[in-house]
């Protein structure tokens, strides 16, 4: 047997190591202590836990603005504006529905669609973002044109909005009726903004204005 001379740290008493009746270490080495083993373990696993915590905050951070980006890209999709949230087009502009039509059925023609331009659709342009749960549908207009409908109600945008956020158009009694903004599942909200506007459309001939959903 190979016997390897070992001695004690604290009493200098040297002795074999199959002969040995409490733990030795070779001569020239230190005692390891187990409590800063410990301590560097628990140090490496929480620098770890808060390198994995950084880099799934960093992904969600990455994929929330990602998702911002591709729901506003949607051809319809949501905006907060005085009147709360409601559906605006890809441009952001508030989308309204009319009280005097009826589903499947647009009223407003000539100098009505010039201050509230249809919103034109096909049925391949109907996208829209996940927070969109209104039924979205294309109905036929008189002259021919397919118009994009909200819960079967017929769409359209005022020209009194000038920019995105804007909803003048809210709680307006114009060309024979009341105009309301859309709230996501579809439904008119049928609440005064804090806004005004004329309801009629600028100078000129009255003829129609569409807004294309594509």
């Amino acid at each position: 047997a190979v016997s390897v001379m070992l001695v004690d740290p604290l009493t200098g008493r040297s002795e074999s190591n199959y002969r040995r009746k409490q733990p030795l270490v070779a001569a020239g080495s230190c005692p390891a202590s187990t409590d800063n083993r410990e301590q560097h373990m628990k140090t490496s696993h929480l620098n770890a836990a808060r390198a994995s915590a950084a880099l799934v905050l960093a992904l969600g951070l990455e994929y929330s603005a990602t998702a911002a980006v591709n729901a506003a890209s949607q051809p319809v999709h949501t905006a907060t504006t005085s009147a709360g949230k409601v559906l605006v087009n890809m441009q952001g502009r508030t989308l309204y529905v009319f009280a005097a039509d009826s589903p499947g059925k647009s009223t407003c023609t000539g100098a009505c669609a010039r201050a509230w331009p249809p919103v034109i659709a096909t049925p391949k342009t109907l996208g829209h973002s996940p927070d969109v749960k209104a039924k979205l549908s294309v109905i036929k207009r008189s002259d021919g044109k397919t118009q994009l409908a909200v819960n079967g109600l017929p769409a359209y945008t005022y020209s009194g909005d000038t920019a995105p956020g804007q909803d003048h158009g809210q709680g307006l009694n114009a060309s024979g009726g009341l105009w309301w903004v859309i709230s996501p599942s579809g439904a008119p909200i049928k609440k005064a903004a804090a806004s005004t506007g004329s309801g009629t459309a600028p100078g000129g001939a009255p003829a129609p204005s569409y807004d294309y959903l594509y």
